[in-house]
């Protein structure tokens, strides 16, 4: 498989992020319409109890999936600026004889954030937008 040279940074976790968005959003229109449809069952003078419960379990459901989604939606955006910062600053060694590339899909699952190889070596960078301490850069 050839390597797309004008790869940006992040573009995969960009997608990614996109996708968990329009979920985000999606689910918001679910949750308006069931709230829509509650107060239309009400304004009706049709509603039972049992009518009642079963809207209000539904919205409660969906707004709880919907919170898990916000989170996931915030991180893979998170992931996605992270990326491309680091990818940015290091496409700035281009200019020192250094082959840069970005989110390389190996076979299976995942990918690799960023391959840097040049005079001093081969590098692979995997980007986190958290926090780490020393702890965490040992390998086992």
């Amino acid at each position: 498989m050839a390597y797309d040279v004008d790869r940006r940074p992040g573009q995969r976790v960009s997608e990614q992020a996109a996708r968990k968005s329009l979920h985000v959003w999606l689910l918001a229109a679910l949750l308006v319409a069931i709230a829509l449809a509650a107060v239309a069952l009400l304004a009706s003078n049709r509603a039972t109890i049992a009518s009642s419960v079963v809207v209000i379990v539904a919205a409660l459901v969906l707004k709880r999936y919907a919170d898990r989604e916000v989170v996931t939606a915030i991180r893979w955006l998170g992931g996605a600026r992270a990326e491309a910062s680091v990818g940015e600053e290091l496409n700035t060694l281009r200019s020192e004889a250094f082959v840069v590339m970005h989110d390389i899909k190996p076979r299976g699952e995942g990918n690799i954030d960023h391959v840097v190889s040049g005079p001093t070596g081969v590098f692979l960078v995997e980007t986190k937008e958290r926090r780490y301490e020393d702890r965490h850069l040992v390998i086992a």
